[in-house]
């Protein structure tokens, strides 16, 4: 169905990291700019009024196009914001709607951090974890700067979230909260609680579990790995997210994108990874803007099958429908039939109100 010789895809013009500093950034200029409107509505004849003024210019302008730049958005919307912005009184809808937008792409951010300078010391922290990962691993607490210093193990320093549900109906969750499972062995002995695979909820709509390539395969990252590194959920998935777009940038056979038969497209990375793609948010807001403009619609029907198309085109939709129902049936590593869209920097189950 892939094509036989797929173009490579172009290297990510944003990383994740980039991404949250530029919301981040944004955020703060534009409740500048919220606080200078306020100003202005207040003290109209004031001798500061020139001040607040320019408060909402540089606050209102600057976090648009901050904000914008974080969220891949299109010049309509940024520009159109833009001069909404310039507008005392009617900016504060634009000045609002910015905010809630960058506080949701925020709360999806896998490495989230509380100010730039913070961003700039995490990353710091990771680029020495991953120097000190081979053969043993490093750091503690995940770059969180908490707990001692312990040295991770190669299990949990190369983790790599691997998506194994999507869970559409469950709501009040947050990016790497803890899923608590039990399981228990063919002769009905519980498996023990240091035992069970850490699964963390992620991208909104999905759970995923963490695991490492080892000698005998894939092994999964335990409750008892993760407690005996001192790292919580939360941090292991930061930590398997920024693996993960590693293995894209620079993996042995690298990020691709194929045009696939009707209308839509195919990602293919290592034959494992491929559904996990869908946790980058910067893939989908940016990189992939090159193949579709608008909204997209996405099928994750086994862990090494990711496809997409332009939720304006029925052909394509149609396409991932029958691929996804298709590969389910088969029951190989199959994690959902359903169908999802990319609404403002988030995933929505297709069709859902």
């Amino acid at each position: 169905m892939l094509h036989a010789d797929p173009p490579p895809l172009p290297a990510p013009t944003m990383h994740d990291d980039d991404a949250t500093r530029h919301l981040i950034e944004g955020r703060r200029l534009l409740w500048a700019g919220v606080v200078g409107t306020a100003l202005l509505l207040l003290i109209a004849k004031h001798p500061v009024f020139i001040a607040a003024l320019l408060l909402v210019f540089w606050g209102g302008v600057g976090g648009i196009s901050e904000v914008a730049r974080g969220l891949g958005l299109g010049a309509a919307a940024k520009f159109g914001g833009m001069l909404l912005a310039c507008l005392p009184g009617p900016n504060l809808l634009a000045l609002g709607h910015f905010i809630l937008r960058a506080n949701r792409a925020l709360e999806d951010a896998p490495a989230l951090a509380a100010t730039p300078r913070r961003a700039a010391m995490a990353g710091a922290a990771s680029s020495t974890g991953s120097a000190r990962s081979s053969p043993a691993g490093s750091t503690g607490r995940g770059g969180s700067g908490q707990g001692s210093s312990t040295r991770l193990s190669p299990r949990v320093a190369n983790a790599l979230p691997l998506l194994k549900q999507a869970v559409p109906v469950a709501g009040g969750h947050r990016d790497g909260d803890h899923l608590g499972v039990r399981l228990k062995l063919p002769d009905g002995t519980p498996v023990p609680e240091d035992s069970l695979p850490v699964m963390v909820y992620a991208g909104g709509q999905f759970v995923a579990a963490h695991a490492s390539e080892e000698d005998v395969g894939w092994a999964m990252v335990s409750q008892g790995d993760l407690r005996q590194a001192g790292l919580l959920p939360r941090e292991l998935l930061q930590r398997g997210l920024r693996n993960l777009q590693a293995l894209a940038d620079t993996g042995p056979r690298g990020l691709q994108v194929h045009a696939l038969e009707g209308d839509a497209w195919g990602l293919t990375l290592d034959g494992v990874h491929e559904a996990t793609l869908v946790l980058l948010p910067a893939l989908w807001d940016v990189t992939l803007r090159q193949q579709v403009s608008g909204e997209v619609v996405m099928a994750i029907p086994s862990r090494d099958i990711c496809a997409f198309c332009a939720a304006d085109n029925p052909t394509g939709i149609a396409t991932l429908r029958q691929l996804a129902q298709r590969v389910t049936a088969r029951g190989d590593h199959t994690i959902t039939d359903t169908l999802f869209v990319r609404r403002q920097g988030r995933w929505q189950v297709l069709g859902a109100s």
